[in-house]
């Protein structure tokens, strides 16, 4: 579809609160990729962190806030008749996606974990039990990978789901590596068990004490004062390699990358992880859990490896096989690269949303 063809089609994004978090992310990248397609783009939500607005709005993206939209009242629906689509983000957004459905199509975009379905489904289920065997008819559904679709499926194993992945614009800076004596390992969240920042500190104890001068270990992302942060910080205080950076603005994270060896993701569960696709976009070797989106797309060993959610053992054996391996770790970044360039890029979900568009009649 060219550009010229959706020239002055009007799309409606209906979000939860605008912050810089990962479902955020997503739908702001979606919006920017539309924008270039030639769609005209609003952002609605019921609020909107004031720096994130600036950078829309330079985009040519408009926002409006809408309070009430969690809790959208019949006699209001007709706000978006004058949009040609309805991008519905998160599944918190469910009441709004199935009331604004009735008279528009929606694209309804998912990307929670299973936590947050146990939670989310329990409260609308209180307030709307109709939606507990809803077959949101006029509703096209698509997760943000497996494993975001598996917890959809979970709650409605019958209803359609497919598959809509994320992009991230090219930073990619094709500067030398800044470090070359020591493998940097590094893992970038916010300090939570579900992060599993202990799992990684473990793994690394026992490689430090087998390559006590051949390794660092970073721990990048808000500390916090949790109870777990706590635990964190002590262990780390017992090991020689480890450096904690704690919270870093994307600006400082992407020089960051020019040191960092090995990106590792041993979450629980992370539906995608977008740090491990800038790890593919950097040109990264990515160590992540089975149990994340990501791994949908790793070929162990071939283009990054993967390990046991909670095994400590596994963790510790990528570490080491990377450090035993260490002439092969650019050719697995290079593999790493094509990750990002055949699912990730912002050209490649423009072309997957124009098809979609297409499909649905909005284009």
């Amino acid at each position: 579809v060219s550009i010229q063809s959706t020239k002055n089609k009007k799309v409606c994004i209906i979000s939860t609160a605008l912050n810089y978090n990962g479902g955020t992310i997503a739908v702001c990248n979606l919006a920017r990729v539309l924008i270039s397609a030639g769609y005209d783009i609003t952002l609605v939500s019921f609020e909107a962190n004031n720096e994130l607005i600036k950078e829309l709005n330079s985009d040519d993206i408009k926002i409006i806030l809408y309070p009430a939209i969690l809790n959208l009242l019949e006699n209001t629906i007709s706000f978006f008749d004058s949009y040609d689509f309805i991008i519905v983000n998160t599944l918190q957004m469910i009441d709004c996606a199935v009331k604004v459905s009735k008279n528009k199509k929606v694209l309804w975009w998912l990307h929670e974990p299973s936590d947050k379905y146990s939670t989310i489904y329990k409260n609308t289920l209180a307030l709307h039990p109709e939606y507990r065997n809803c077959s949101f008819d006029n509703i096209s559904i698509y997760a943000v990978s497996s494993v975001a679709k598996r917890n959809f499926h979970y709650y409605y194993p019958d209803v359609e789901c497919r598959i809509l992945p994320c992009s991230l614009p090219d930073y990619i800076d094709t500067g030398d590596c800044k470090r070359q004596d020591k493998l940097i390992f590094a893992l970038i969240a916010g300090f939570s068990p579900l992060k599993a920042q202990k799992d990684f500190l473990l793994a690394a104890s026992e490689i430090e004490k087998k390559y006590p001068d051949m390794v660092e270990f970073w721990l990048i992302g808000n500390i916090g004062s949790s109870d777990y942060s706590k635990e964190i910080v002590n262990l780390s205080k017992k090991m020689i390699s480890v450096k904690i950076w704690g919270l870093k603005t994307q600006e400082e994270i992407k020089s960051l990358y020019k040191e960092i060896s090995v990106v590792v993701c041993p979450s629980y569960e992370e539906t995608l992880s977008i740090v491990t696709v800038e790890g593919f976009m950097n040109h990264k070797t990515c160590i992540v859990s089975e149990e994340t989106g990501a791994s949908a797309y790793i070929q162990h060993l071939g283009n990054g490896l993967k390990c046991k959610a909670g095994d400590i053992a596994s963790i510790a054996d990528c570490m080491e096989w990377c450090i035993n391996n260490r002439n092969k770790l650019s050719t697995i970044g290079n593999n790493a690269r094509k990750i990002y360039e055949e699912n990730f890029s912002m050209e490649i979900q423009k072309r997957n949303i124009m098809k979609i568009c297409k499909l649905t009649g909005g284009a």
